[in-house]
């Protein structure tokens, strides 16, 4: 028979027992982290730049390591998981932004005597292809569907868009403004306000490209000075399209490969509003007979005699931000941030909004002076955030009931759940590591001003992460 003191006594060996083990686990962990750390920082690629980076034992709350993590540096598209976990947070994950078709007058027969007015909230998926039921095709196909059923062959008005207008972060460069990835958000979102722009090459190097269409559509409404050649092959898009200035036109320069028949770049709307009804009045010519239609754009709600065709909504929040994260859409950060500052009672803007966000954080415990930032999307090179502060938002995201929509949001690279973040000389990484020992590490990896020409950093800071696995 085993005596109550026996077995408290092997319980009570079992528990050191475990404890050594955990603790021999984590020295061995830290050794190798200090070990991959050193070896990081001796490499001649970062002669000259800053590296913040700081871990955190998710369960204990525990500093692991930490180097700069109080430094303030650009952290690209990483600081996305500040505006997603904040609007999870604000708006909860089954939230859908709204997009009302309505129209006024009166009806005479199959005649409408007035306008069809869209009314915009701000939805960065409206006309996406991303997401079932979000396409222009599906959008515009319900509202025709919609004033048929009203009995609607003619329309004799316009069409009106109610919806603030486009708003550019302050801090965003001209050179980023006409490419897809600089697309301002807007009252109302067409297409995550890009287009494809479709060229042809010369079969020489040095040769002209031409414009063949965007949209596959050659009379668009969009004209371009065209100053790209034809580069060698292999060298894929070197292209760059630039936002009129003192101009009309759109200027792209550059090159593309040699000998495409076909090739496609990919560029960002000044005027979504004007592309949503450009794409709606096409539509609906072969259904819709519009008479002296003109075009208009107000940013106040009609005040008189508004009759409802149908309510459009989005897919829900969670979906939004899976796309917002794994494909680093910086229109849906942008898009966020204004409807944070609606949501507060402030202009739908994106300076209040930053203000939103940044309250937000300090009541989470953040400082705003570790929060400098522009923008919601990270593309601003003028941002700056603290290692601390992303793995602090990380840790406060793990404890919610919407973490599981957010961690599966995070896209995987090198089979870590992680965001990453790029942008001229800089590169960084912040996630969640699950080790082979049990654990799971919070963690934020910074890099500024690294010397790309010295080599590639992705698989340098890989090899330090995989010292945490």
């Amino acid at each position: 028979m085993i005596s109550f003191f026996s077995m408290k006594k092997k319980v009570t060996a079992i528990f050191i027992f475990l404890c050594f083990c955990s603790s021999s686990f984590s020295q061995e962990t830290n050794l190798k982290l200090n070990k991959a750390m050193e070896n990081f920082l001796a490499d001649p690629l970062l002669k000259h730049a800053v590296t913040g980076f700081y871990v955190m034992n998710a369960a204990s709350g525990e500093t692991v390591y930490k180097l700069n993590d109080e430094m303030g540096l650009a952290p690209g598209s990483t600081q996305k998981i500040l505006t997603a976990i904040a609007a999870f947070e604000l708006f909860g994950k089954d939230y859908t932004y709204k997009t009302d078709f309505d129209y006024t007058g009166t009806m005479s027969r199959d005649t409408l005597n007035g306008d069809i007015i869209i009314r915009g909230s701000g939805d960065p998926s409206l006309g996406s292809n991303l997401y079932p039921g979000t396409s222009p095709k599906q959008i515009f196909t319900q509202l025709a569907d919609h004033l048929h059923d009203l009995g609607i062959r003619v329309i004799r008005g316009n069409i009106v868009v109610e919806a603030a207008t486009p708003e550019i972060p302050g801090a965003w460069i001209w050179e980023d403004l006409g490419n897809y990835y600089g697309a301002a958000s807007s009252g109302l979102n067409w297409r995550e306000n890009t287009y494809d722009l479709h060229l042809r090459s010369g079969k020489k190097m040095g040769e002209p490209v031409t414009i063949l269409s965007v949209n596959n559509d050659p009379s668009f409404f969009l004209k371009f000075d065209n100053h790209v050649i034809s580069a060698e092959a292999g060298s894929g898009d070197q292209s760059y399209i630039y936002l009129p200035f003192h101009s009309s036109n759109f200027l792209i320069k550059g090159t593309i490969p040699v000998d495409k028949n076909d090739f496609v770049v990919h560029g960002s709307v000044k005027n979504p509003e004007a592309y949503f009804k450009y794409d709606l009045k096409k539509y609906l010519s072969n259904n819709i007979n519009f008479i002296d239609s003109n075009s208009k754009i107000i940013d106040k709600k009609s005040d008189s005699n508004l009759k409802t065709i149908y309510t459009y909504k989005s897919p829900s929040l969670d979906s939004l931000i899976y796309f917002f994260l794994q494909k680093s859409i910086n229109l849906y950060g942008e898009a966020f941030l204004q409807k944070m500052a609606e949501k507060e009672n402030q202009s739908f803007s994106t300076e209040k909004g930053v203000i939103t966000l940044q309250n937000f954080w300090e009541r989470k415990g953040i400082e705003k002076s570790a929060l400098n930032i522009f923008d919601g999307s990270g593309l601003s090179p003028q941002n700056r955030i603290t290692a601390a502060s992303l793995v602090k938002a990380l840790q406060y995201a793990k404890s919610q009931s919407w973490y599981p929509a957010f961690y599966k949001a995070l896209p995987e690279f090198n089979q870590i759940k992680m965001k990453s973040g790029t942008i001229n000389s800089v590169k960084a990484f912040t996630g969640y590591i699950h080790s082979s020992n049990g654990r799971t590490y919070i963690f934020a990896f910074i890099v500024n001003n690294y010397d790309s020409h010295q080599g590639k950093i992705t698989q340098k800071m890989y090899e330090v992460l995989n010292a945490l696995k």
